[in-house]
C-alpha cells in the first residue's frame, strides 16, 4: 500500500505555507513539538525536530513511524494558531478522514461511497491549492475503494509490517560482526528466535517478578465489578503491564471498549489494574464516554464517567492503546489510529 508519501508531502506543503503566511513557522511548530507532553505509547515514536531544509523540499527526518505521529498528532501541536476557516487545514483534515478509512481493519462497505467522495474533493483541492505539487503516489488515492471492495481492508497489504520484521535484521547485524556470511547467520539466528516463540506455548507474557498478591478489600472500586461483592475476603495477582496475543497492556493506557451501534461513536476504558483473578487476567478501569468530535482537532473530546468496568484483554473494539491530551482548557481529547467500528461483521 503506497500511500505513505501523500500523508508526509501534504504536512510539508502546510509548512510551507504556514510558513510562508507567518501563522505557524518553523520554529513555533518545534516549539509546539517539546512543549507537547506525549503519552506513553506516542512518545515510543516521538518525532524529532524539523530543520530549515524542510522548506526547501527536502524530505521529513525520522522514521516513517515517527513521521506518521507528527501526521496524526499535527492538530494537537498547530491546531490552535490556525483559523478554522483556513482552506489549507481543511484539505488536512480532508486527508485525516481518508487515512482513517484506509487504516481500518474493518471496513464497512457503506464507507466506500464516502471515501470515493473524500478522496475526490481532496484531489480537487489539492490541485487548486498547490498547483505543481500534485505527484503520481497522490493519484493512486482514487484506486483504493475499488481495491478494498475488491480485497478487502488495505490495512493487511500495508509496508510498514514489513519494515518491523526487517528492522530485526537489521539491528542484528549491526552487532553480530559478521562480514563473511552474515546472511547465514542472520537466518539461523532468526530460525532459533521462531524456535523460541514456538516453544514458549502461552500467548500470555509477564515479567515474574512483576506481580505481587494484592487483598481484593485492598481493591474497592473493583470489589464489585469483579465478584459482585460476594467474596470480600479474596486475593488476586496484580502487575502493571502483561502481553496478550501480542498486544500490550498497561496501566494507564486507554482503548476503544466499543463503539455505539448505529452511531459509530467510541467508548473508552483507561486502564487503571490489571489483576489476575480465578485464573483469568482482566483490565480494569473507569468508562471515559466521547462528548463531542472536535473536527478542527479531529479528536474526541472525552469526560470521565467516575463508573468502573472490567474486561478481559481482547474483548475490546480495538487493541490500539492510546493517549489523552489536555488543551489549555482542560479539555481531554483523544486521537484515534483509524476509524472506529469494533466487532461485527463487515455488511451492513
Amino acid at each position: 500500500m503506497m500511500f505513505w508519501k501523500a500523508p508526509f508531502h501534504t504536512i510539508k506543503l502546510l509548512l510551507q505555507k504556514f510558513q510562508g503566511e507567518k501563522i505557524v513557522t518553523l520554529h513555533k511548530f518545534n516549539t509546539q513539538l517539546n512543549k507537547l507532553c506525549f503519552g506513553q505509547n506516542d512518545k515510543k515514536h516521538k518525532p524529532v525536530p524539523l530543520k530549515e531544509s524542510v522548506l526547501r523540499d527536502a524530505a521529513l527526518p525520522g522514521k516513517a513511524i515517527e513521521k506518521w505521529t507528527v501526521f496524526r498528532l499535527f492538530p494537537l501541536m498547530i491546531g490552535g494558531f490556525v483559523p478554522k476557516d483556513s482552506p489549507h487545514w481543511h484539505l488536512y483534515l480532508l486527508l485525516l478522514n481518508i487515512c482513517d478509512i484506509i487504516l481500518a481493519p474493518q471496513i464497512k462497505l457503506s464507507w466506500l461511497g464516502y471515501l470515493s467522495s473524500l478522496i475526490s474533493e481532496f484531489l480537487a483541492e489539492l490541485q487548486l491549492l498547490f498547483p505543481g505539487k500534485f505527484t503520481p503516489k497522490t493519484h493512486y488515492f482514487v484506486h483504493y475503494p475499488r481495491l478494498i471492495h475488491e480485497f478487502g481492508p488495505l490495512r493487511a497489504h500495508w509496508c510498514i509490517r514489513f519494515e518491523a520484521k526487517h528492522l530485526y535484521f537489521k539491528h542484528l547485524s549491526s552487532v553480530v560482526c559478521n562480514f563473511q556470511n552474515i546472511s547465514l547467520t542472520l537466518a539461523k539466528r532468526y530460525q532459533m528466535h521462531q524456535c523460541y516463540d514456538i516453544q514458549k506455548g502461552t500467548a500470555t507474557a509477564v515479567a515474574p517478578d512483576a506481580c505481587r498478591e494484592v487483598p481484593l478489600s485492598k481493591l474497592q472500586a473493583l470489589k464489585e465489578v469483579i465478584t459482585s461483592g460476594d467474596i470480600p475476603n479474596e486475593t488476586v495477582w496484580k502487575t502493571e503491564k502483561i502481553v496478550i496475543d501480542s498486544t500490550t497492556y498497561k496501566v494507564g493506557d486507554l482503548f476503544v471498549l466499543y463503539v455505539v451501534h448505529g452511531e459509530e461513536v467510541p467508548i473508552f476504558v483507561k486502564v487503571l489494574h490489571i489483576v489476575k483473578y480465578r485464573g483469568q487476567w482482566l483490565a480494569c478501569g473507569l468508562i471515559y464516554t466521547s462528548t463531542h468530535f472536535e473536527e478542527h482537532l479531529h479528536a474526541y473530546c472525552v469526560q470521565n464517567t467516575r463508573k468502573w468496568v472490567a474486561f478481559k484483554p481482547g474483548d475490546e473494539a480495538d487493541f490500539h492503546p492510546l493517549d489523552a491530551y489536555t488543551d489549555v482548557n482542560d479539555n481531554l481529547f483523544i486521537t484515534l489510529h483509524h476509524k472506529p467500528l469494533g466487532h461485527g461483521v463487515l455488511e451492513d
